[in-house]
């Protein structure tokens, strides 16, 4: 028989797990090509995601969101740092998730939030989703 203790510890595991899953994939991506592929992507996954052009918008958000991924082409970088800040003192459950094809903006995003996760985007990457996206479609993945 499990004691109270360890029956209490796995009650609130499982409580912290479940909401985990709960709320919306934030996506603050400029470019409309790529938007709309990690939006479709994120949808067929069973998320429910609500993008943004750019961090200002996102200020109007007001629930908790479960992930938010962004692209920092065009961002300013005090506000990107500003926001990523927020998030991950105010979220520290949500999953970030930061792109960029510079590569010492997310080297400092690297240093400034370790618990970001920083993607450095090659220049094949579009290209690369658009061959993905049509053998998902042949292969009846996605519509």
């Amino acid at each position: 028989m499990m004691s109270d203790t360890v029956t209490n510890f796995l009650k609130l595991g499982r409580h912290f797990r479940v909401n985990l899953s709960r709320g919306d994939v934030v996506l603050i991506e400029p470019d409309e090509t790529m938007n709309g592929f990690i939006k479709k992507w994120a949808q067929s996954l069973g998320a429910s995601v609500v993008s943004f052009q750019n961090i200002r918008q996102v200020e109007k958000f007001e629930a908790s969101p479960r992930c938010v991924i962004v692209g920092l082409e065009g961002c300013s970088i005090f506000e990107l740092k500003k926001f990523l800040s927020v998030i991950d003192r105010e979220h520290p459950v949500t999953v970030t998730v930061v792109y960029s094809s510079n590569k010492a903006v997310i080297t400092e995003i690297q240093n400034l939030l370790p618990r970001v996760t920083t993607i450095l985007k090659g220049e094949g990457l579009k290209h690369l989703l658009f061959s993905l996206d049509a053998e998902m479609r042949v292969e009846g993945i996605v519509a």
